[in-house]
């Protein structure tokens, strides 16, 4: 009779925190076996079958992630924990490259820790017929490491850098880090979470990853998952066939088809609906897609990358999305600053944007004086990067002379909120009052995270003056995805005229 506990082993020094993550596995019914010793976790390795395998950073986790890959026949799920603090974006890529499944850092979330145990629960149930790799697909490790190539060398590496400074503007501290992930990531086929607020530019290093990677001369696909309707979602991503259902004339590959050998992109992956949450964790799991209709499954080769506006630890506490998918998907995580937290960066946007815009609409001015440079390093920028390109387009377009001057500036950019967004835009609650939401029948008060934007939209259409196109602009959103959410939030309909009730 197979053991249906999953089995995990451990190698790591011992420690207070090592014996509370024994403790809180066991309790959620995983076996798990200590050692902090590299022979005895060798021959516990060769040993047993293990579901998951833990290996610290105290611990020599390098030689630990070798031996793992060199097993033949059934593989566990590695993952690294980090024991002192977060380890060096190198030292992350380098366990990556050898086969981490992800990177643990303290505190170490219970959440985090039951997410473990569903893999390893997961692992163990499907390697009673197959041993955990199936016939004809490889592992998700195997994709992981079948997708790595040896590092640049060091001039390459440069090149490529210098490159992508190109596209990925700015000499901060920050976006030299981003660069640097890029560049690290790019060769290999790690699921990559992209983070930021909207307008950071999160798709921008999303194409950046894809054209310098292998698969630049194949498919980018970007796809919005909140602009998705629900009923067509499925067959949207993944194909349906003629007849699958009414007015399905003709057969359609879908997105993830549609992107094999390429890069598939999931803009606002928190916006997924549930329900299609378990197809896409099998297409990851397995590598296939089985459209809507269709009688066999086919397989495709696609890197997945996924983005969110949202903060990472609430998409999983607030059930956004499944927990062994957010795992898959949470590889290696790219954090895209907000514009305020890079004022050094604003200048060389600022200009490279005036001179986009001076070529596409034919305009004379080629710069800014630094008393204007200098007001909009002032500013705030709720919506940031793409707030910026707005603004300096419409700048632009309106320019008489060569440079253009602070009296150049709209009246509505020296409003308060450009100057202190934080507080108009993300702390204001005066207009939400005790609202809530309503999902599938049931209300349910607003997190702290949904009044602050319930806020930050009714306070960009005060000041739009009802208009959503404006407000838009403002928020650095999408319009389609600004009423998405007022229709999210029940707006209420005078919200979006010109008369506005007192505050």
């Amino acid at each position: 009779m197979i053991n249906s506990n999953p089995r995990i082993l451990f190698g790591m020094a011992a420690s207070e925190a090592a014996r509370n993550i024994l403790q809180q596995l066991s309790r959620m019914g995983c076996e798990s076996r200590f050692t902090s010793d590299s022979s005895e976790f060798s021959a516990a390795l060769g040993e047993r079958d293990a579901d998951l395998v833990i290996l610290g950073t105290s611990f020599d986790y390098v030689a630990g992630l070798k031996l793992c890959r060199e097993l033949t026949g059934k593989r566990p799920v590695v993952v690294l924990l980090s024991e002192e603090g977060s380890p060096s974006t190198t030292s992350v890529v380098e366990a990556v490259k050898l086969g981490a499944e992800d990177v643990i850092f303290p505190p170490y979330d219970p959440i985090r820790l039951h997410g473990l145990a569903t893999i390893a629960k997961s692992n163990s149930d499907s390697a009673s017929h197959r041993g955990f790799i199936a016939p004809n697909h490889t592992s998700v490790v195997d994709q992981q490491i079948d997708g790595f190539q040896s590092k640049p060398p060091s001039s390459e590496r440069h090149a490529a850098i210098q490159q992508l400074k190109s596209v990925l503007v700015g000499d901060s501290k920050a976006m030299q880090h981003v660069r640097d992930l890029i560049i690290s990531v790019a060769d290999t086929a790690a699921a990559v979470m992209i983070t930021g607020e909207s307008g950071t530019g999160k798709e921008l290093v999303a194409r950046a990853i894809h054209q310098f990677s292998p698969r630049a001369a194949e498919p980018f696909v970007p796809v919005n998952m909140a602009a998705i309707p629900q009923s067509l979602a499925e067959s949207l991503l993944f194909g349906h066939e003629k007849g699958a259902f009414t007015n399905a004339i003709s057969a359609q590959p879908g997105w993830c088809a549609s992107a094999n050998e390429g890069t598939l992109f999931l803009d606002e992956i928190g916006e997924m609906e549930l329900s299609l949450q378990p197809k896409l964790l099998r297409f990851l799991q397995e590598g296939v897609i089985h459209s809507v209709g269709a009688k066999q499954a086919r397989q495709v080769d696609v890197r997945i990358i996924t983005a969110t506006n949202r903060p990472v630890e609430s998409l999983v506490r607030e059930k956004v999305l499944r927990e062994d998918l957010f795992f898959r998907l949470h590889v290696v995580p790219i954090h895209l600053p907000p514009l305020r937290e890079r004022r050094e960066d604003i200048p060389a946007l600022a200009d490279l944007f005036l001179k986009r815009a001076a070529a596409r609409h034919h305009r004379p001015v080629k710069r800014f004086s630094q008393d204007a440079v200098r007001e909009l390093q002032r500013a705030a920028w709720p919506g940031n990067i793409r707030q910026l390109e707005n603004l300096v387009e419409r700048l632009v377009i309106f320019a008489k002379h060569e440079e253009i001057q602070t009296c150049d500036f709209p009246m509505d950019f020296h409003g308060d909120y450009m100057f202190t967004a934080t507080a108009n835009f993300f702390e204001e609650s005066s207009m939400v009052g005790e609202a809530n939401l309503s999902t599938d029948g049931k209300s349910r008060k607003l997190s702290m995270i949904e009044e602050k934007e319930r806020a930050a939209i009714l306070e960009a259409l005060r000041r739009a003056d009802g208009h959503v196109v404006t407000a838009s602009q403002l928020l650095g959103m999408g319009q389609a995805t600004l009423y998405r959410k007022i229709q999210k939030y029940a707006i209420p309909k005078w919200s979006r005229r010109k008369t506005w009730p007192a505050r």
